[in-house]
């Protein structure tokens, strides 16, 4: 009888250790980028942002697809993973409806303090503004169909809005589904980086990141695009902040 005692009681020792240990581990994959496409109506009408998501995938860089009205879904699913431990860059990608979606999704973010690396859409068709929490947004439309962003109030990232009216065959239906386009969006979020942990030393102070905070991000408008894919000509930025 003692033994079986014993027995029980080691299991129940390890199982409690087990535990412990689980829930003082941080999540896996902590600063890992993840990537959030929003499809416009119907969820019919914006499969190449399907495209889009499965070649980021290929490079391994996890991404979530979903109707534009799952915006609210995905902004608290986010918080809870920033409450969780997670800190990689978020990045937000839209085509019409779900491009009108990604800047009130950001807004949502912002107002639990979770900040955006990159904000990407395609054609919105209604007005919108890019919340103070982004660090760069980049909107490529039809001024024929759709329409430019514009900086929110307290705004200090980099907003470039690329006008590809009359310049290519793209029209709403499918200017996201552009390889070229692609594989400009493709490079700017391989090159984000989660933020890099601080580290303190008594020969190295900390940084001042209250006024690294208000020096803008910066970028360089106009040049060249990732590739020159045939049928979409450089696009000049049509505004820029």
């Amino acid at each position: 009888m003692l033994g079986f005692q014993r027995f029980f009681f080691a299991v129940g020792a390890f199982a409690c250790f087990a535990l412990a240990t689980a829930q003082a581990a941080p999540p896996a994959q902590t600063t890992e980028t993840r990537v959030y496409l929003l499809r416009g109506l119907a969820n019919i009408f914006s499969l190449g942002l399907d495209d889009l998501a499965d070649k980021l995938s290929r490079r391994g860089i996890h991404t979530a697809v979903a109707n534009h009205a799952d915006a609210d879904a995905l902004a608290d699913e986010i918080i809870a993973r920033r409450a969780a431990g997670w800190r990689g860059p978020v990045v937000l990608v839209g085509h019409s409806l779900g491009a009108d979606a990604v800047y009130p999704m950001a807004a949502r973010l912002a107002a639990a303090k979770v900040p955006v690396s990159l904000v990407v859409s395609f054609d919105p068709v209604g007005y919108q503004t890019v919340p103070r929490n982004v660090a760069k947004a980049v909107n490529y439309y039809l001024s024929g169909c759709c329409n430019a962003v514009r900086a929110g109030d307290g705004f200090k990232g980099s907003l470039t809005n690329f006008d590809l009216e009359g310049k290519s065959d793209l029209g709403h239906l499918n200017i996201e589904k552009s390889p070229q386009l692609h594989e400009e969006v493709i490079a700017r979020i391989v090159a984000l980086k989660a933020p890099p942990r601080k580290r303190t030393t008594p020969s190295q102070p900390a940084p001042d990141t209250a006024k690294d905070a208000t020096k803008p991000a910066t970028e360089v408008t106009g040049a060249a695009p990732a590739s020159t894919t045939a049928g979409v000509p450089a696009a000049t930025p049509a505004t820029t902040h």
